[in-house]
């Protein structure tokens, strides 16, 4: 809305504030976790892939990957997506309680 009226994102949330209109927050949201970070590094290790060529694989970045797996950090959903496409790609499948096939 501040981008088609030409003016400021505060502004623009002031004035849709007066006029009773809910904004949607725009910026990150993590993604529901399909998986943590120990199922992907046993997954990984599983199918006997390098940390180097499971990102190469996926497109994810390696220090999204190890932070991923070392449990310092979630992926972002488009990471997420990739990296479940991967194992889809694998055939590898996960459990609710925690396994994979």
């Amino acid at each position: 809305m501040a981008e088609r009226l030409n003016i400021t994102y505060p502004t623009a949330a002031t004035w849709a504030h007066e006029l009773g209109l809910t904004l949607k927050n725009q910026g990150y949201n993590k993604p529901a976790l399909e998986i943590t970070g120990l199922q992907c590094r046993h997954a990984r290790e599983y199918l006997g892939l390098t940390r180097d060529v499971f990102c190469a694989q996926s497109n994810v970045s390696k220090t999204a990957i190890r932070e991923f797996e070392l449990g310092n950090s979630t992926l972002r959903k488009g990471n997420m997506d990739k990296v479940m496409e991967l194992f889809k790609r694998y055939r590898v499948t996960f459990n609710s309680d925690g396994t994979f096939e």
